[in-house]
């Protein structure tokens, strides 16, 4: 897994979250629960896919 940024209960300042989530392209962060959606994914069904990173961070990686 690549997570990007993803909100904890303990996380970022409220300025801090706005700043950042204006540079994410789907225009949010992440949540615990996006990362362990890829994570199921990856462990219940594709047993064909080998040597993967999936990036979960809401196509931040793509910029």
């Amino acid at each position: 897994m690549g997570p990007g940024v993803v909100l904890l209960p303990e996380g970022f300042p409220r300025h801090s979250r706005r700043r950042i989530a204006a540079r994410i392209p789907m225009g949010r962060h992440g949540e615990p629960a996006d990362v362990a959606d890829a994570v199921c994914f990856f462990a219940t069904c594709p047993d064909y896919i080998t040597g993967q990173v999936l990036f979960v961070d809401g196509g931040a990686s793509a910029l």
